[in-house]
Protein backbone atom coordinates (compact mmCIF):
# COMPACT_ATOMS: atom_id res chain seq x y z
CA UNK A 1 0.00 0.00 0.00
CA UNK A 2 1.54 3.35 -1.05
CA UNK A 3 2.16 6.26 1.75
CA UNK A 4 0.84 9.64 1.77
CA UNK A 5 4.11 10.69 1.05
CA UNK A 6 4.81 8.56 -1.39
CA UNK A 7 1.07 9.25 -3.11
CA UNK A 8 1.52 13.54 -2.70
CA UNK A 9 3.83 14.30 -5.42
CA UNK A 10 1.53 12.87 -7.43
CA UNK A 11 -2.03 13.90 -6.68
CA UNK A 12 -1.69 17.35 -9.36
CA UNK A 13 -0.70 15.39 -11.76
CA UNK A 14 -3.48 12.97 -11.72
CA UNK A 15 -5.79 15.74 -10.99
CA UNK A 16 -4.67 17.36 -13.99
CA UNK A 17 -4.76 14.61 -16.29
CA UNK A 18 -1.02 14.61 -16.69
CA UNK A 19 -0.04 11.60 -14.90
CA UNK A 20 1.03 7.54 -16.11
CA UNK A 21 -1.60 5.26 -16.23
CA UNK A 22 0.63 3.36 -13.33
CA UNK A 23 0.29 6.85 -11.14
CA UNK A 24 -3.28 6.96 -11.75
CA UNK A 25 -3.79 3.91 -10.12
CA UNK A 26 -1.63 4.43 -6.98
CA UNK A 27 -3.34 7.44 -6.45
CA UNK A 28 -6.76 5.79 -6.52
CA UNK A 29 -6.10 3.03 -4.86
CA UNK A 30 -4.61 5.42 -1.67
CA UNK A 31 -7.37 7.96 -1.54
CA UNK A 32 -9.76 5.02 -1.41
CA UNK A 33 -8.50 4.62 2.11
CA UNK A 34 -7.10 7.50 3.29
CA UNK A 35 -9.57 10.31 4.27
CA UNK A 36 -6.77 12.79 4.12
CA UNK A 37 -5.40 12.08 0.89
CA UNK A 38 -8.93 11.93 -0.64
CA UNK A 39 -9.97 15.92 0.66
CA UNK A 40 -6.25 16.96 -0.88
CA UNK A 41 -7.24 15.55 -4.22
CA UNK A 42 -10.57 16.89 -3.96
CA UNK A 43 -9.28 20.47 -2.90
CA UNK A 44 -6.97 19.64 -5.89
CA UNK A 45 -9.59 19.32 -8.33
CA UNK A 46 -11.81 22.31 -6.64
CA UNK A 47 -8.90 24.42 -7.04
CA UNK A 48 -7.87 23.44 -10.87
CA UNK A 49 -11.77 24.18 -11.55
CA UNK A 50 -11.67 27.64 -9.91
CA UNK A 51 -8.63 28.69 -11.93
CA UNK A 52 -9.62 28.11 -15.03
CA UNK A 53 -13.22 29.83 -14.51
CA UNK A 54 -11.10 33.12 -12.71
CA UNK A 55 -8.38 33.09 -15.08
CA UNK A 56 -8.44 36.37 -16.28
CA UNK A 57 -8.08 37.25 -12.81
CA UNK A 58 -4.41 36.05 -12.82
CA UNK A 59 -3.44 38.25 -15.75
CA UNK A 60 -0.21 39.99 -14.94
CA UNK A 61 2.23 42.12 -16.88
CA UNK A 62 5.76 39.63 -17.30
CA UNK A 63 8.88 40.79 -15.26
CA UNK A 64 11.39 43.53 -17.27
CA UNK A 65 13.52 40.54 -16.66
CA UNK A 66 11.91 37.49 -18.20
CA UNK A 67 10.49 40.36 -20.90
CA UNK A 68 14.33 41.15 -21.54
CA UNK A 69 15.63 37.31 -21.98
CA UNK A 70 12.34 37.35 -24.59
CA UNK A 71 14.10 39.51 -27.13
CA UNK A 72 14.68 38.43 -30.73
CA UNK A 73 18.56 36.67 -29.94
CA UNK A 74 21.47 36.56 -32.25
CA UNK A 75 22.09 33.31 -34.03
CA UNK A 76 24.91 32.18 -31.92
CA UNK A 77 22.07 32.19 -29.36
CA UNK A 78 20.87 29.50 -27.43
CA UNK A 79 18.13 27.69 -28.87
CA UNK A 80 15.84 28.05 -25.88
CA UNK A 81 15.92 31.91 -26.66
CA UNK A 82 14.03 31.13 -29.44
CA UNK A 83 11.38 29.26 -28.00
CA UNK A 84 10.09 31.97 -25.76
CA UNK A 85 10.97 34.59 -28.52
CA UNK A 86 7.23 35.18 -29.29
CA UNK A 87 6.43 35.67 -25.55
CA UNK A 88 7.36 39.35 -25.08
CA UNK A 89 5.22 41.63 -23.61
CA UNK A 90 2.25 41.34 -22.22
CA UNK A 91 1.70 37.80 -20.83
CA UNK A 92 -0.85 35.58 -18.50
CA UNK A 93 -0.04 33.90 -15.51
CA UNK A 94 0.07 30.82 -18.09
CA UNK A 95 2.74 32.04 -19.91
CA UNK A 96 4.50 32.97 -16.98
CA UNK A 97 4.87 30.01 -16.12
CA UNK A 98 5.92 28.60 -19.66
CA UNK A 99 8.53 31.11 -19.89
CA UNK A 100 9.71 30.45 -16.44
CA UNK A 101 10.02 26.94 -16.92
CA UNK A 102 11.92 26.91 -19.65
CA UNK A 103 14.58 29.54 -17.93
CA UNK A 104 14.32 26.97 -14.45
CA UNK A 105 15.43 24.10 -17.27
CA UNK A 106 17.57 25.81 -19.47
CA UNK A 107 19.83 27.87 -17.73
CA UNK A 108 19.22 27.04 -13.77
CA UNK A 109 16.80 28.56 -11.32
CA UNK A 110 18.09 32.01 -11.28
CA UNK A 111 16.82 34.11 -8.41
CA UNK A 112 13.98 36.57 -11.05
CA UNK A 113 12.38 33.33 -12.59
CA UNK A 114 12.18 31.82 -8.71
CA UNK A 115 10.66 35.07 -7.33
CA UNK A 116 8.09 34.64 -10.44
CA UNK A 117 6.76 31.53 -9.90
CA UNK A 118 6.85 31.89 -5.89
CA UNK A 119 4.92 35.21 -7.11
CA UNK A 120 2.19 33.51 -8.77
CA UNK A 121 2.15 30.50 -5.81
CA UNK A 122 1.35 33.68 -3.47
CA UNK A 123 -1.64 34.94 -5.66
CA UNK A 124 -2.84 31.16 -5.94
CA UNK A 125 -2.85 30.18 -2.49
CA UNK A 126 -4.39 33.88 -0.87
CA UNK A 127 -7.18 33.33 -3.59
CA UNK A 128 -8.08 29.23 -3.14
CA UNK A 129 -6.56 27.86 -0.17
CA UNK A 130 -5.83 30.72 2.67
CA UNK A 131 -9.02 29.81 4.63
CA UNK A 132 -7.66 25.94 4.55
CA UNK A 133 -4.04 26.50 5.32
CA UNK A 134 -4.52 25.50 9.25
CA UNK A 135 -4.50 27.26 12.57
CA UNK A 136 -1.96 30.09 12.85
CA UNK A 137 0.08 28.48 15.04
CA UNK A 138 3.63 28.44 14.57
CA UNK A 139 4.77 25.82 16.98
CA UNK A 140 1.83 23.55 15.37
CA UNK A 141 3.26 24.53 11.42
CA UNK A 142 6.45 23.07 12.24
CA UNK A 143 5.39 20.36 13.89
CA UNK A 144 3.08 19.47 10.59
CA UNK A 145 6.03 19.88 8.26
CA UNK A 146 8.15 18.06 10.32
CA UNK A 147 5.92 14.84 10.67
CA UNK A 148 4.53 15.32 6.88
CA UNK A 149 7.82 16.08 5.03
CA UNK A 150 10.59 15.85 7.40
CA UNK A 151 11.66 19.29 7.19
CA UNK A 152 12.98 20.81 10.08
CA UNK A 153 12.03 24.55 9.90
CA UNK A 154 11.58 27.60 12.10
CA UNK A 155 8.16 29.44 11.52
CA UNK A 156 7.62 32.83 12.94
CA UNK A 157 4.94 34.34 15.09
CA UNK A 158 2.76 37.30 14.63
CA UNK A 159 4.53 40.64 15.09
CA UNK A 160 2.28 43.50 17.01
CA UNK A 161 4.82 45.85 16.05
CA UNK A 162 4.91 45.01 12.08
CA UNK A 163 1.16 44.41 12.35
CA UNK A 164 2.21 40.86 11.12
CA UNK A 165 -0.36 37.95 11.73
CA UNK A 166 0.17 34.24 11.31
CA UNK A 167 -2.83 33.38 8.75
CA UNK A 168 -1.34 29.19 8.35
CA UNK A 169 0.60 27.43 6.55
CA UNK A 170 1.18 24.31 3.62
CA UNK A 171 3.30 22.31 1.13
CA UNK A 172 3.46 24.58 -1.99
CA UNK A 173 4.36 22.39 -5.18
CA UNK A 174 7.49 25.08 -6.47
CA UNK A 175 10.87 23.98 -6.54
CA UNK A 176 9.51 20.28 -7.49
CA UNK A 177 7.04 20.25 -4.35
CA UNK A 178 9.80 20.89 -1.89
CA UNK A 179 9.06 24.21 -0.13
CA UNK A 180 6.74 25.81 2.83
CA UNK A 181 4.68 28.37 2.44
CA UNK A 182 3.78 30.26 5.11
CA UNK A 183 0.82 32.63 4.61
CA UNK A 184 0.50 36.03 6.93
CA UNK A 185 -1.36 39.42 6.36
CA UNK A 186 0.85 42.05 7.35
CA UNK A 187 -1.75 45.37 7.83
CA UNK A 188 -4.18 42.80 6.71
CA UNK A 189 -2.91 42.35 3.12
CA UNK A 190 -1.65 39.35 2.43
CA UNK A 191 2.68 38.56 2.76
CA UNK A 192 3.96 35.21 2.05
CA UNK A 193 7.11 33.48 3.48
CA UNK A 194 8.75 30.45 1.11
CA UNK A 195 11.22 28.24 2.93
CA UNK A 196 12.99 25.98 1.09
CA UNK A 197 14.72 22.96 3.07
CA UNK A 198 18.67 22.30 2.05
CA UNK A 199 19.43 25.01 -0.71
CA UNK A 200 21.34 28.11 -0.69
CA UNK A 201 21.20 31.61 -2.50
CA UNK A 202 22.91 34.80 -2.37
CA UNK A 203 21.18 37.99 -0.43
CA UNK A 204 18.90 39.53 -3.50
CA UNK A 205 15.85 42.16 -3.24
CA UNK A 206 13.97 41.79 -6.63
CA UNK A 207 10.76 43.51 -8.38
CA UNK A 208 8.43 41.02 -9.68
CA UNK A 209 4.93 41.46 -11.40
CA UNK A 210 4.20 44.05 -9.26
CA UNK A 211 5.43 42.70 -5.66
CA UNK A 212 8.76 42.61 -3.44
CA UNK A 213 10.85 39.99 -2.82
CA UNK A 214 13.77 39.60 -0.32
CA UNK A 215 15.63 36.22 -0.78
CA UNK A 216 18.47 35.49 1.55
CA UNK A 217 19.82 31.64 3.40
CA UNK A 218 20.18 30.83 6.55
CA UNK A 219 20.59 27.86 8.72
CA UNK A 220 20.53 25.53 6.12
CA UNK A 221 17.29 26.71 3.79
CA UNK A 222 16.55 29.49 1.67
CA UNK A 223 14.27 31.96 2.65
CA UNK A 224 11.64 34.43 0.57
CA UNK A 225 9.65 36.89 1.89
CA UNK A 226 7.08 38.20 -0.86
CA UNK A 227 4.52 41.02 -0.51
CA UNK A 228 2.79 43.70 -3.06
CA UNK A 229 4.48 46.26 -0.48
CA UNK A 230 7.20 48.73 -0.59
CA UNK A 231 10.38 47.37 -0.39
CA UNK A 232 11.31 48.39 2.51
CA UNK A 233 8.30 47.13 4.53
CA UNK A 234 9.05 43.54 3.08
CA UNK A 235 12.30 44.18 4.11
CA UNK A 236 11.51 45.15 7.43
CA UNK A 237 9.62 41.46 7.78
CA UNK A 238 12.39 39.97 6.28
CA UNK A 239 14.59 41.07 9.23
CA UNK A 240 12.07 39.89 11.92
CA UNK A 241 12.26 36.48 9.89
CA UNK A 242 15.88 36.51 10.15
CA UNK A 243 15.81 36.93 13.88
CA UNK A 244 13.42 34.59 14.57
CA UNK A 245 15.37 32.05 12.50
CA UNK A 246 18.41 32.34 13.84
Amino acid sequence: MPTCRDVEPLITAVVDDEASAADHAVVSEHVRECASCRYRASREAAARRILRERRDLFQVDAPAALRAKCQPPPRSAPWFLAVVRPMRGWATAGAVVVVVAVLFYAVGRGSTALAAELTLDHLKCFALFEKSSGPGDPAAIAERMKLAYGWSIAVPGNSQALGLHLVGGRRCFSTDGRIAHILYRHGGRPLSLFIVPSTSRAAERLAVMGHQAVIWSQRGATYVVLAREPGEQVAQVAAYVRSVVE
